[in-house]
């Protein structure tokens, strides 16, 4: 459940334009429930999820804690949308 601030520094850091990240901070979980992803205590697994401007999910990848996400397979799925 990262803010907004923390989301808009990752995709700063992937240097990509026009793609609307979404911030799971406030109602607090909300989205990451819906998506299954919402664990005890407020936490949340370690989640990308891709949805498409039609709603579809595209891609969802769960990390453990200690793992980076795959930024490059991330681009391509990114990359893959029109």
């Amino acid at each position: 459940v990262d803010s907004v601030d923390s989301n808009a520094a990752w995709v700063e850091s992937l240097r990509v334009e026009n793609i609307p990240v979404l911030s799971d901070y406030w109602p607090h979980g909300q989205v990451a429930q819906s998506y299954g992803v919402l664990r005890e205590h407020g936490m949340t697994e370690r989640a990308t999820v891709v949805v498409d401007k039609q709603g579809i999910i595209r891609y969802l990848e769960i990390h453990g804690f200690n793992e980076q996400p795959d930024n490059g397979e991330l681009l391509e799925v990114l990359g893959g949308l029109e």
